[in-house]
């Protein structure tokens, strides 16, 4: 109902909100849990959430708001925006190890810095954007596929990529658990209840038995059913349609990376930190078809 009521009204201005009150909301938990008002989620003595339910939540945030930020600035970030992205990463590597948002943020960064030094630079071919609108507007479409035979081939043979490549664990663990939720679980129309346990807001490390679906299209396919799974998959898709039309090339770069995120882990439709879905009612501006700089 949010994401409806969001018609007509400026993206800047839903994203500038969602800016203030999600800094709000990180810098009070940090101050709270610095003061002892509430805890610091702590692993292996390095890792800590200061204030959020676990670090790779407060990644996620670091990681969304930057989108935000990106989407608001339609891709002319200033300096101090570009300072900003790394400070997030340098906290996010020394306090919280979490290797999907520091990556993704990496990725976001890199790609507004082409998008903003280099492509203006260059001679963008008529067909190479057509190319690239199709692309981001139906990526997601080969995306799930990808993660679904991953998640559903799941072995612990050394051949596999994801078993060879130690940085890769992450990846292990999300199709591993994945694999387990769909040897558990039925698919249904509107869902089943599961009960999880996650690291989150746990004081004592890791717990037994962990068990959480962090693969955001899994997740919402098995807990809430097949229509929810095809609505959520049709809204980010008519977004990007929504964007091609409106030639916003580089939203359209956000929200994919955001989608790529959600590959992994589980916030897709959490509008604490999915900002995405508003893009597909909200005032985008007056349309212009000239291209990149758009």
């Amino acid at each position: 109902m949010l994401v409806i009521c969001a018609k007509g009204k400026s993206y800047r201005v839903l994203g500038n909100l969602m800016l203030f009150f999600g800094w709000a909301w990180i810098l009070a938990s940090a101050i709270a849990c610095r003061l002892g008002v509430i805890s610091d989620i702590v692993f292996y003595g390095t890792r800590h959430s200061f204030g959020s339910v676990y670090m790779t939540d407060l990644a996620c945030h670091f990681l969304t708001l930057m989108m935000v930020l990106c989407i608001v600035r339609n891709g002319k970030m200033k300096i101090y925006d570009y300072g900003l992205g790394v400070l997030l990463m340098i906290v996010n590597l020394l306090f919280m190890k979490a290797k999907v948002g520091f990556a993704c943020l990496f990725l976001l960064l890199c790609g507004t810095y082409v998008y903003q030094y280099i492509i203006p630079r260059s001679l963008i071919r008529y067909g190479t954007r057509q190319t690239y609108k199709k692309i981001c507007s139906f990526g997601l479409l080969v995306l799930i596929p990808i993660v679904f035979y991953f998640t559903i081939t799941y072995s612990e043979s050394p051949s596999m990529f994801y078993n060879r490549i130690g940085v890769l664990s992450t990846l292990r663990s999300r199709f591993m658990l994945g694999r387990q939720a769909l040897d558990q679980y039925d698919i249904t129309l509107w869902g089943v209840p599961i009960y999880e346990r996650g690291n989150g807001g746990s004081k004592s490390g890791m717990v037994d038995n962990y068990f959480f679906i962090d693969i955001s299209y899994l997740r919402i396919l098995l807990m809430n059913g097949v229509f929810i799974w095809i609505l959520t998959i049709l809204i980010f898709i008519k977004t990007q349609i929504r964007l091609a039309r409106e030639n916003k090339l580089f939203l359209m770069f956000v929200v994919s990376v955001f989608l790529l995120d959600c590959s992994i882990e589980h916030h897709i439709v959490e509008l604490a930190y999915s900002f995405m879905p508003y893009l597909l009612f909200c005032e985008l501006g007056s349309k212009n078809n000239r291209g990149y700089n758009t």
